[in-house]
Protein backbone atom coordinates (compact mmCIF):
# COMPACT_ATOMS: atom_id res chain seq x y z
CA UNK A 1 0.00 0.00 0.00
CA UNK A 2 0.98 3.85 -0.54
CA UNK A 3 0.06 6.07 1.50
CA UNK A 4 1.01 10.04 -0.16
CA UNK A 5 -0.59 12.83 -0.06
CA UNK A 6 0.31 15.85 -1.51
CA UNK A 7 -1.00 19.34 -0.23
CA UNK A 8 -0.92 22.62 -1.63
CA UNK A 9 -1.90 25.67 0.02
CA UNK A 10 -0.16 28.60 2.02
CA UNK A 11 1.87 28.29 4.96
CA UNK A 12 -0.38 29.55 7.60
CA UNK A 13 1.94 29.83 10.98
CA UNK A 14 5.76 30.49 11.26
CA UNK A 15 7.78 27.87 10.66
CA UNK A 16 9.20 26.32 14.11
CA UNK A 17 12.03 23.96 14.69
CA UNK A 18 12.52 22.27 17.98
CA UNK A 19 14.83 19.32 19.35
CA UNK A 20 13.02 16.08 19.11
CA UNK A 21 15.60 13.30 20.80
CA UNK A 22 18.46 12.96 18.20
CA UNK A 23 16.98 15.06 15.60
CA UNK A 24 15.44 18.09 14.63
CA UNK A 25 11.94 18.16 13.38
CA UNK A 26 10.60 21.54 11.80
CA UNK A 27 6.33 22.14 12.16
CA UNK A 28 3.78 24.48 10.65
CA UNK A 29 0.34 25.09 9.69
CA UNK A 30 -0.71 24.72 5.82
CA UNK A 31 -3.77 26.60 4.81
CA UNK A 32 -5.79 24.81 2.16
CA UNK A 33 -9.12 25.71 1.07
CA UNK A 34 -11.69 25.08 -2.05
CA UNK A 35 -15.44 26.87 -2.98
CA UNK A 36 -18.87 25.72 -3.69
CA UNK A 37 -20.48 27.79 -5.28
CA UNK A 38 -20.35 30.94 -2.97
CA UNK A 39 -19.11 29.32 -0.01
CA UNK A 40 -15.80 28.82 0.72
CA UNK A 41 -13.92 25.55 3.03
CA UNK A 42 -10.64 26.10 4.66
CA UNK A 43 -8.87 23.16 5.81
CA UNK A 44 -5.80 23.66 8.48
CA UNK A 45 -2.75 20.82 8.47
CA UNK A 46 -0.02 20.28 10.35
CA UNK A 47 3.08 19.73 8.40
CA UNK A 48 5.82 18.03 9.97
CA UNK A 49 9.55 17.91 8.41
CA UNK A 50 12.62 15.96 9.62
CA UNK A 51 15.17 15.77 6.64
CA UNK A 52 17.59 18.06 7.06
CA UNK A 53 18.12 19.49 3.27
CA UNK A 54 14.44 20.61 3.07
CA UNK A 55 14.41 22.06 6.49
CA UNK A 56 17.77 24.23 5.02
CA UNK A 57 15.17 24.83 2.09
CA UNK A 58 12.30 25.99 3.57
CA UNK A 59 13.47 28.07 6.61
CA UNK A 60 13.64 31.70 5.51
CA UNK A 61 9.42 30.72 3.75
CA UNK A 62 7.49 33.63 5.14
CA UNK A 63 3.44 33.15 6.44
CA UNK A 64 1.48 33.15 3.39
CA UNK A 65 4.01 31.64 1.23
CA UNK A 66 1.99 29.32 -1.33
CA UNK A 67 3.49 25.92 -1.40
CA UNK A 68 3.44 22.35 -2.32
CA UNK A 69 4.24 19.73 0.52
CA UNK A 70 4.29 15.90 -0.54
CA UNK A 71 4.89 13.24 2.32
CA UNK A 72 3.12 10.44 4.41
CA UNK A 73 -0.42 11.65 5.68
CA UNK A 74 -0.51 10.34 9.05
CA UNK A 75 -3.07 9.61 12.25
CA UNK A 76 -2.35 9.04 15.84
CA UNK A 77 -5.13 8.72 19.07
CA UNK A 78 -4.59 9.59 22.39
CA UNK A 79 -7.34 9.62 25.08
CA UNK A 80 -7.67 12.66 27.82
CA UNK A 81 -10.16 12.47 30.66
CA UNK A 82 -11.73 9.35 28.70
CA UNK A 83 -12.57 11.54 25.59
CA UNK A 84 -10.75 10.24 22.71
CA UNK A 85 -9.10 12.84 20.31
CA UNK A 86 -7.38 12.05 17.10
CA UNK A 87 -4.54 14.50 15.74
CA UNK A 88 -3.40 14.15 11.89
CA UNK A 89 -0.12 15.40 10.17
CA UNK A 90 1.62 15.54 6.88
CA UNK A 91 5.31 14.22 7.71
CA UNK A 92 6.59 15.91 4.54
CA UNK A 93 9.46 14.38 2.71
CA UNK A 94 9.08 17.91 -0.20
CA UNK A 95 7.99 21.04 0.19
CA UNK A 96 8.42 23.31 -2.71
CA UNK A 97 7.60 26.90 -3.55
CA UNK A 98 5.19 27.05 -5.96
CA UNK A 99 5.49 29.83 -8.15
CA UNK A 100 3.08 33.19 -7.82
CA UNK A 101 1.38 33.93 -4.15
CA UNK A 102 -2.37 33.05 -3.33
CA UNK A 103 -4.37 36.15 -4.79
CA UNK A 104 -5.47 38.36 -1.90
CA UNK A 105 -8.92 37.01 -2.64
CA UNK A 106 -7.91 33.59 -1.99
CA UNK A 107 -5.95 34.38 1.83
CA UNK A 108 -7.48 32.43 4.69
CA UNK A 109 -10.89 34.22 6.03
CA UNK A 110 -10.40 32.50 9.51
CA UNK A 111 -7.27 31.81 12.04
CA UNK A 112 -5.99 28.03 12.24
CA UNK A 113 -6.99 26.17 15.32
CA UNK A 114 -5.17 27.31 18.47
CA UNK A 115 -2.55 24.94 20.18
CA UNK A 116 0.88 24.05 19.54
CA UNK A 117 0.28 22.89 16.09
CA UNK A 118 -0.84 19.19 16.59
CA UNK A 119 -4.10 20.34 17.69
CA UNK A 120 -7.22 17.53 17.81
CA UNK A 121 -9.38 16.78 14.81
CA UNK A 122 -13.05 17.63 15.40
CA UNK A 123 -14.86 14.43 15.10
CA UNK A 124 -18.66 14.54 14.46
CA UNK A 125 -21.21 12.35 15.89
CA UNK A 126 -24.27 10.99 14.59
CA UNK A 127 -26.14 14.28 15.72
CA UNK A 128 -23.51 16.47 14.95
CA UNK A 129 -23.12 16.53 11.35
CA UNK A 130 -22.15 19.48 9.03
CA UNK A 131 -23.57 19.72 5.85
CA UNK A 132 -21.27 20.92 3.12
CA UNK A 133 -23.49 21.23 0.45
CA UNK A 134 -21.69 18.87 -1.89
Amino acid sequence: MLNQCTLIGTIASEITERDAGKSKVMNFRLNTWSTKGDRRFDGWHTIQVWNQSVRDDIRSFPEGKLVMCQGEYKTRQSEKDGVKVYYSSLTAFSVQAVDGTAAADDAPKSKPPQGNGHGPIKTTTETEEEDFGF
